[in-house]
Parts: C-alpha cells; sequence; structure tokens
C-alpha cells in the first residue's frame, strides 16, 4: 500500500532535521567551551599552586622575618633551620649567572611553563645577555621548600636547566657518555647538601674537583658545589 506524503508531514520532518541540527551545533559549541573552561581553570589552579609554593618557600626558608600566621604562610619550624643556606645558595648562583643566559635548556612538563621559560629567554636575548652552556645537577636531601626557591625558580623562572643526579646518569644511559658534551654543554654544577652522605655514584663523579662551600647564617657549611668542565 502506498502512502502519500502530505506537504505538512514534510514541513515537519525538514523542521525536525533543522532543530537537530540547530541543537547538535549548540551542544558541540557548549561542549568546546566546556573543555576550554575545564583547561583555564586546570592551568588557573596550577598557577595559584605553584605561585602559593613559591611564596611559602621564601617565607620559610628565605626571609629572616616570616610574613602571616602560622600554619598557613609561616611555620615554626623556620626558627630552627637558620635558613638552612637556601638564601646563600640563591645568592652563589645570581652571582655565578649574572649577565648570562641559558644557551641550552630543557623542556618543563606543563606547557605554560614553557612559555614562561621562553618568555625569560626572550628578555636575556633583548637585554644581550652572553649564552652560557652551563647544566645544574642536585643530590642529596634537600629541603623541598628551600628547593623550590632556591632552584627550581631558577629553573622556571629563568630557563636554567636544573635536573637531579638520577635523571643525570638516565640521560647517559640512554644517549651515551658524551650526551652532555654532545648536546653542548660546557660547564656542570653539581650540587650536594651536606646532610647527606656522599656514595661513590657521586663521588666519582667529582673526585679531583675542589667544592664551592656555600655556609649558612650560623657560619656552618650548608652545601658543596663541585664546578666542572663537561
Amino acid at each position: 500500500m502506498n502512502y502519500e506524503t502530505r506537504p505538512w508531514q514534510h514541513f515537519l520532518r525538514s523542521t525536525n532535521n533543522f532543530l537537530l541540527k540547530i541543537c547538535y551545533a549548540r551542544a558541540s559549541r557548549a561542549a568546546q567551551w566546556f573543555s576550554k573552561a575545564l583547561g583555564f581553570l586546570f592551568v588557573t589552579a596550577l598557577f595559584i599552586i605553584i605561585s602559593f609554593e613559591i611564596f611559602y618557600a621564601w617565607n620559610n626558608q628565605i626571609t629572616y622575618y616570616p610574613l602571616g600566621l602560622q600554619p598557613w604562610l609561616s611555620s615554626k619550624v623556620r626558627y630552627e633551620n637558620y635558613n638552612g643556606g637556601y638564601n646563600e645558595l640563591t645568592q652563589y648562583f645570581e652571582k655565578e649567572f649574572r649577565g648570562k643566559i641559558p644557551a641550552l635548556t630543557f623542556d618543563l612538563r606543563y606547557q605554560f611553563l614553557n612559555r614562561i621559560r621562553d618568555g625569560a629567554l626572550e628578555r636575556g636575548i633583548q637585554e644581550k645577555k652572553a649564552p652560557y652552556s652551563a647544566l645544574v645537577v642536585t643530590y642529596g636531601n634537600f629541603d623541598k621548600a628551600g628547593k623550590l626557591w632556591a632552584l627550581d625558580r631558577l629553573h622556571i623562572y629563568h630557563a636554567w636547566p636544573i635536573i637531579s643526579l638520577e635523571d643525570y646518569y638516565q640521560y647517559i644511559r640512554e644517549n651515551g657518555n658524551d650526551f652532555y658534551t654532545r648536546s653542548g654543554f660546557r660547564a656542570a654544577y653539581f650540587i650536594i647538601p651536606t646532610n647527606t652522605v656522599s656514595r661513590a655514584e657521586f663521588s666519582t663523579l667529582v673526585s679531583g674537583t675542589q667544592p664551592f662551600e656555600v655556609k649558612n647564617p650560623r657560619g656552618d657549611t650548608a652545601f658543596l658545589i663541585y664546578k666542572k668542565p663537561l
């Protein structure tokens, strides 16, 4: 049996298809907007967390007079650490890297951190700073907050390549013993806190190199820095 399609039925079908397309387009745009909004919120939250961690590290490990109430912005442990020498470690690298920019860098985990790094390099080029092919390698028991202020800040906001000793050897295992010289690095700074017992993997690496002693405000040696050509 044949059924005749009446004009009003054809109109309804066309209208339904048209409405479905509109709904799909709007739903697609809403999904895209929601995805972008979530990404923006994630990056913003991450930026706030990192900024707070840096402030907390500075407030508790660097400044002599912490700001804010305990335990939200300052810790009473701060009064027992004599700054741990992290302020002096910061000053050492500020002096070493003054007037210089990294000739080589490592990528960071998040894209927005890489943009911060790229901005630091662009500013350095505009200020006509000299390229310096140096690598910083850390080993031992670092206070997380102090390291964040003294070293991670150099890595994130000034683009200096800073890696752990474990990562240092990992790159060699994956790319060969001449990886760093082949990549263009010409000098390396190996840092160890004096509260760390040096093992063979570190002692062998810095053998024959005279360390620079970084002292805390009490006058005790807090860090040893071995500067070696590569």
